[in-house]
C-alpha cells in the first residue's frame, strides 16, 4: 500500500465536504486533473517531507473506480500480478519524461502502446498487490519510474497539495469546451518547446510560458466541436523579444492519434513589445479543410522563441467563436 497527503488554501464546499481551491504555479504541464471523477478522500502518503506527493498519493476507493488519463501520453506499462507490492499496475508516460503510475488497479481497460488522451477512461481501481484496503496509489516520475525519479503530483486539479483524510475534488473532464480562460490553470492545455512557469492570478489570469524555438500550446482531446459552428478563434497573449512574429493555429479532424499535418491558419504579425493583444483567426475562411468535425488544437503564438533569452509569453485566453 501506498501513501499521500495534502495543503490547502481558499476555501469553497462541495458535496458537503471541504474541498481547499488554490492559485497553482505548476512545476510542470503533465498532468492538470486528478485521474478519478468526483471527491475521493486522502488514505496516506509518501510525501518527501513535504505535502506535493512527492512519492506517491492514495485516494480511498470502492473496488472497480473509474480511472481516468490525468494527462495525454502513451500506456508504456502494462503489468498484472504482485509486482513486488505494486499489484496490477501501469505506466502512462507523458511528454517531456514524465511519466504517471496507478497501482493496485482491478483491471486495467488500455493496452500497452495505446495513446491516451486526458480525461480516457483506462483502468479500474482495486486492492491487489500490498494493499490493506481498495483504494489508488498515484505517482508521478521523470526520467524513470524509481522513488529517486518521483516528482511532486500537486498542483493537480487547483490543488498544491495533499494532507491525510481530507477529500479532493476533481469535478471531470470537460473535453468540448469551447473557451479557455486561464484563469488558474492551463485548463488541460500543455506546452510543446516551451517551460510552463504556470498562472499567475496577479496578471488577472495569465499563463506564462518561456518559449523555445517554435513553441506550441495543445489542447485536449475534444469530443467534436462543428468547424462550421465556430467559424473563429480568437486567442489573446504578449509576447517579449521585440520585432514582429507570427503565429499558427494547426487542428486535427482525427482521433487517436491526432492529425495536424496540413491542417493550419497562419496569423500576424504577433508584435514582441509585451502589450496583450487579442488575435482573431479566421479558421472556416483561412482552410478549406475546417470543415466537419474538429478533435484539437495546436496553437503556436510565435515562431521565434528562445528560451535562454527571458522572454515571456503572457497567455490570456483561447475562444471559439462563430
Amino acid at each position: 500500500m501506498k501513501k499521500a497527503l495534502i495543503i490547502l488554501v481558499a476555501v469553497s464546499f462541495s458535496l458537503g465536504l471541504l474541498i481547499v481551491n488554490v492559485n497553482p504555479v505548476r512545476a510542470f504541464a503533465t498532468s492538470t486533473h486528478l485521474p478519478y471523477s468526483g471527491s475521493y478522500k486522502v488514505t496516506n502518503l509518501h510525501t518527501g517531507g513535504n505535502s506535493l506527493g512527492n512519492k506517491g498519493v492514495d485516494f480511498g476507493m470502492a473496488t472497480n473506480t473509474n480511472l481516468y488519463a490525468s494527462g495525454e501520453g502513451t500506456i508504456s506499462t502494462v503489468s498484472y500480478g504482485y509486482n513486488g507490492g505494486w499489484g496490477n499496475y501501469l505506466i502512462l508516460s507523458h511528454p517531456e519524461n514524465y511519466k504517471s503510475r496507478y497501482a493496485h488497479l482491478n483491471s486495467i481497460l488500455k493496452s500497452q502502446g495505446t495513446y491516451a488522451y486526458a480525461g480516457v477512461n483506462i483502468a479500474k481501481s482495486g486492492n491487489t498487490g500490498q494493499s490493506t484496503g481498495p483504494h489508488l496509489h498515484f505517482q508521478q516520475y521523470r526520467y524513470g519510474t524509481s522513488d529517486s525519479n518521483s516528482v511532486q503530483i500537486a498542483p493537480i486539479s487547483n490543488y498544491t497539495g495533499f494532507a491525510v483524510n481530507q477529500w479532493y475534488n476533481n469535478s471531470g473532464y470537460n473535453t468540448n469546451w469551447t473557451q479557455w480562460n486561464f484563469n488558474t490553470t492551463p485548463e488541460g492545455w500543455w506546452l510543446q518547446r516551451a517551460e510552463d512557469l504556470g498562472v499567475n492570478q496577479g496578471l488577472g489570469g495569465k499563463w506564462i510560458q518561456n518559449p523555445a524555438s517554435d513553441p506550441g500550446m495543445r489542447s485536449p482531446r475534444f469530443q467534436g466541436i462543428n468547424a462550421t459552428t465556430y467559424k473563429k478563434i480568437k486567442v489573446r497573449f504578449s509576447a517579449y523579444g521585440g520585432g514582429n512574429d507570427t503565429g499558427t493555429i494547426y487542428f486535427s479532424k482525427t482521433l487517436d492519434p491526432m492529425n495536424f499535418s496540413g491542417n493550419s491558419v497562419t496569423f500576424g504579425p504577433v508584435v514582441k513589445d509585451g502589450v496583450q493583444r487579442e488575435y482573431t483567426v479566421n479558421m472556416y475562411s483561412g482552410s478549406s479543410n475546417w470543415r466537419g468535425t474538429i478533435y484539437g488544437l495546436r496553437i503556436d503564438p510565435i515562431v521565434n522563441g528562445n528560451s535562454g533569452s527571458g522572454d515571456k509569453i503572457y497567455v490570456d485566453y483561447v475562444k471559439l467563436t462563430q
